[in-house]
């Protein structure tokens, strides 16, 4: 999920979660963005997020960042996100 949010089930989850499909449990995965996501693609490796952000787990990634989709949310190989 992605949006303008500051709190997911009273966790310090800013602007993107990521949720269990057959349980809607939230997952562990997060990213820590300085302002609200607008956009999500998702693919089975990789989730690109858009939005009104200027860094990305500390990183400068203004406006588009892409991210592993593990655990771990990594900056995903194969994509220039930097301005």
């Amino acid at each position: 999920a992605g949006g303008y949010f500051r709190t997911v089930a009273d966790g310090p989850l800013r602007a993107v979660a990521a949720f269990d499909r057959a349980t809607s449990a939230l997952e562990p995965w997060a990213v820590d963005l300085d302002a609200h996501a607008t956009s999500l693609a998702v693919s089975e490796d990789d989730v690109l997020v858009g939005g009104r952000f200027e860094h990305a787990n500390g990183h400068p990634r203004t406006g588009i960042v892409a991210l592993t989709a593990s655990e771990d949310a990594i900056f995903a190989d194969g994509y220039d996100t930097t301005d």
